[in-house]
């Protein structure tokens, strides 16, 4: 995966944040990507139907490009998650 992001130019990476979500952020923020976590709950309001990997993409990416709601800040010292 991180070779995937390693040849886009930088650019805004919206994930649902999860437990493996914080490591991944981290390491595509490492790449020059800014990362906006967003939880679960939030996501889920932008799910139209079903229940995919597609559908679920869709989502986060309305959901972050809407931004209202809540974000999640990871540190970068550690995967503490801050709501901001």
């Amino acid at each position: 995966m991180l070779a995937f992001f390693a040849k886009l130019p930088p650019c805004l990476v919206g994930m649902e944040a999860c437990g493996s979500a914080h490591f991944w952020a981290h390491e595509i923020t490492k790449l020059g990507h800014t990362v906006k976590l967003k939880p679960p709950k939030y996501v889920k309001a932008y799910v139209k139907r079903g229940k995919t990997d597609a559908i679920d993409a869709a989502a986060i990416c309305e959901a972050v490009e809407v931004g209202k709601g809540t974000y999640g800040a990871f540190s970068a010292l550690g995967s503490a998650f801050a709501m901001q």
